[in-house]
């Protein structure tokens, strides 16, 4: 199952979060905090990416199957 990179909470299919596609990890939405703007990405205060490096999954955006990871 995949799970959130920082709590470990599993993010199910489906499911509204972040992923970093450098190195293809997932965030929770409660993990990561979003600034408007560009936006820029912070993980516990510190600088995690850009809109280039981060995205925001919606619920109905993600193509995550079971097993698949």
């Amino acid at each position: 199952m995949r799970k959130c990179e920082h709590c470990e909470k599993p993010i199910p299919p489906e499911t509204e979060h972040y992923h970093r596609q450098e190195d293809d990890e997932h965030y929770c939405i409660e993990c990561l905090e979003e600034v408007p703007g560009d936006p820029l990405f912070f993980l516990g205060g510190e600088y995690l990416g850009d809109s280039d490096q981060i995205s925001h999954v919606e619920s109905y955006d993600d193509d995550y199957e079971e097993g698949a990871e």
